[in-house]
């Protein structure tokens, strides 16, 4: 097991962000339980993880997203000469001829950047087979609602065996987590108007009107 070092993660700048007061009427459920703020659930790792994905060895330098949920991770991909030129030749097809060769071949595509979930741990035998299967619903699920992958879900690029178990290739997006202060304190309007405007139509949020 290689040693993993544990960092701050950018959340901790928005630790001052919560109010310190209760409004009257103000439904609790509204508000950040203690321990989603702790210093603890912010720490993160940094290590070198690699991988077969498909016909491609992957490799780069992982981040833990949080220590609450240890089976997610960042990867930042190390540049391949190999994808690089894959990619130029690709890029010389055909449109409709190179999206059948991403399709195919998508490890070849990938961005620097991407989120790896690995299928979580179950802790007692009798419910390996119920992680599995939640597992195979996520896939399943991402299967299904391709038109949105990239405009509020993120991108579908596959999954991989990692240390045993199956893991989610998945795009990285950036922002504000809405378990985060700066999320969690957004009003209904502002978040509909953010997350509106994503949603193809006739998908709308109602606070985006």
């Amino acid at each position: 097991m290689e040693k993993q070092t544990w960092i701050p993660s950018m959340a901790a700048k928005y630790e001052n962000l919560l109010p310190s007061h209760r409004r009257p009427g103000e439904p609790d459920r509204y508000r950040l339980v203690p321990s989603v703020n702790t210093r603890e659930n912010r720490m993160s790792w940094v290590e070198e993880r690699h991988f077969w994905f498909g016909t491609r060895y992957v490799s780069g330098c992982a981040t833990g997203l949080s220590r609450d949920h240890p089976h997610v991770f960042k990867l930042q991909i190390r540049p391949s000469r190999v994808a690089a030129l894959i990619q130029f030749c690709a890029s010389l097809l055909p449109s409709c001829v190179r999206a059948r060769v991403e399709t195919a071949l998508p490890e070849w595509f990938l961005p620097p950047c991407v989120v790896v979930k690995r299928q979580k741990r179950a802790e007692h035998y009798d419910d390996e087979m119920i992680m599995a299967e939640l597992f195979d619903t996520e896939i399943e699920a991402y299967k299904q609602l391709v038109p949105l992958q990239g405009l509020v879900i993120p991108v579908y690029y596959g999954y991989v065996w990692y240390n045993g178990a199956r893991a989610l290739v998945l795009q990285c997006l950036d922002g504000a987590s809405l378990s985060s202060p700066v999320g969690a304190l957004s009003t209904a309007k502002d978040f509909g108007i953010h997350v509106g405007g994503l949603l193809p139509s006739p998908i709308r949020f109602r606070g985006a009107s």
